[in-house]
């Protein structure tokens, strides 16, 4: 998904690829969802827009990075909402008044540098705002994580939890396309590459909606890891990108922060 996003971001802008993606992905899960005759009325209206309202913000940050940063450093981001979330959940826990030790913190701040060495502006020549973005990006992604999570202990289905966060990201972009004018529909839905990664984006949407919903996040966290190895080889290969030393120190930071990160949620249980 990060690579035809990439590949097809080279022609059109990130609202263009964030409408036409998930438009053709809501109407997929809608015909799914009438398939399954699950209704679309949901019994747990706040979580669900909290999951939507972070999701948006997350998809529109990641498919920003992914059309300004080269694949495999877009990618690693997708690591950093562990990182939130353990911040998230210490700071509950320490208001519950339950004593954690410092040292859970040390992979947050280390994959924080991770980020910092990944995005340095002074050798990337890059604008600050990618950096607000990036950091922004593993925030709201950590919330939907979450929320994910709290609709899979309320047996919220799948389906409709991917349809309506669907249908909010094109909402979202509709809106960013109309207000600036973007490429035409007929122009961007008669593209292949559009398609390939309306395939991907559906099947990711919908394993990822699943799984954090249902299965074991320590589980989940290795099988995420196993992402970052196929975008390098795939962006390699057929974008042909290279990535300089000190974003190779970076996205190895990040990786392994975000690794102990998971680790720490299930052993301190946080």
């Amino acid at each position: 998904m990060t690579v035809t996003t990439k590949a097809a971001g080279e022609s059109y802008a990130f609202y263009d690829l964030m409408v036409s993606k998930y438009l053709l992905v809501t109407i997929l899960l809608f015909v799914l969802l009438k398939a399954k005759n699950i209704s679309l009325v949901s019994n747990h209206p706040l979580p669900l827009t909290g999951r939507c309202v972070c999701g948006v913000l997350t998809a529109a940050g990641n498919i920003y990075l992914i059309t300004c940063l080269p694949a495999s450093v877009a990618q690693c981001f997708n690591y950093t909402s562990s990182f939130w979330i353990v911040l998230f959940l210490f700071a509950f826990l320490l208001g519950q008044q339950k004593r954690l030790p410092l040292f859970v913190l040390l992979p947050v701040v280390t994959g924080f540098l991770g980020i910092l060495s990944m995005l340095n502006p002074q050798k990337t020549n890059m604008p600050f705002y990618i950096l607000l973005i990036a950091v922004g990006y593993g925030f709201v992604s950590g919330a939907a994580s979450l929320f994910l999570k709290r609709l899979g202990t309320l047996k919220e289905p799948t389906l409709r939890v991917a349809f309506y966060f669907s249908l909010a990201c094109t909402l979202f972009s509709g809106a960013l396309w109309i207000y600036y004018g973007g490429v035409s529909l007929l122009t961007l839905l008669t593209d292949p590459l559009i398609w390939l990664s309306v395939l991907f984006a559906l099947l990711y949407q919908v394993t990822k909606t699943y799984a954090w919903q249902y299965g074991n996040p320590f589980i989940n966290s290795v099988f995420l890891f196993l992402g970052m190895p196929f975008v390098v080889v795939l962006s390699k290969a057929i974008l042909s990108e290279n990535l300089l030393p000190h974003q190779w120190i970076g996205m190895a930071i990040i990786l392994v922060s975000a690794f102990f990160c998971y680790y720490f949620r299930k052993t301190f249980k946080i």
